[in-house]
């Protein structure tokens, strides 16, 4: 599974973050989403942080 995170940054005021998740066996995707963070990251860690607790969850819902 893999996670990343298009910060909007400071200067773009109300801008939310865009979340990309990929899961993948072996060299075939699996599955892919692509959603607006529900929150306004002040950083592009804090984006990252978001990112990666989506992918957490998106692993779980898919795992079952």
């Amino acid at each position: 599974m893999r996670t990343d995170a298009d910060w909007a940054g400071p200067e773009v005021e109300g801008q939310k973050c865009t979340t990309c998740v990929t899961v993948g066996l072996g060299k075939h995707l699996i599955d892919f989403i692509s959603t607006g963070q529900k929150v306004i990251a002040l950083s592009s860690a804090e984006s990252e942080f978001y990112a990666t607790a989506t992918g957490a969850l998106h692993g779980l819902h898919t795992k079952n």
